[in-house]
């Protein structure tokens, strides 16, 4: 696995599969995401020119925010309390900053 934030970590599958054998993690360490997003060359910086994408800082203090969201979340609901949790913060970055 590889620290990308203080305490927060990516890994694949095999890794999360084999920090838990071997003791160093339980499932419940992990938030388990599955997608795909790609963009032609230049597409995403054109997407954040124009506005398009909404941005937050992060830290391993959200990461966690984000995980007691989810598990406190019915599971057809964590991805829209998820979002939700995140606009509101983002709007009131975005307050901040205006004044």
């Amino acid at each position: 696995s590889s620290e990308v934030l203080n305490n927060v970590y990516w890994t694949t599958m095999a890794g999360a599969r084999l920090l838990v054998t071997d003791g160093h993690a339980s499932p419940d360490d992990f938030l388990v995401y599955c997608g795909y997003a790609g963009w032609s060359a230049g597409q995403l910086a054109g997407e954040l020119d124009r506005g398009a994408w909404m941005m937050l800082q992060t830290s391993s203090g959200l990461v966690a925010e984000i995980k007691r969201t989810v598990d406190a979340t019915h599971p057809e609901r964590a991805g829209l309390d998820t979002w939700n949790m995140l606009v509101e913060k983002i709007g009131r970055e975005l307050e901040a900053s205006k004044s």
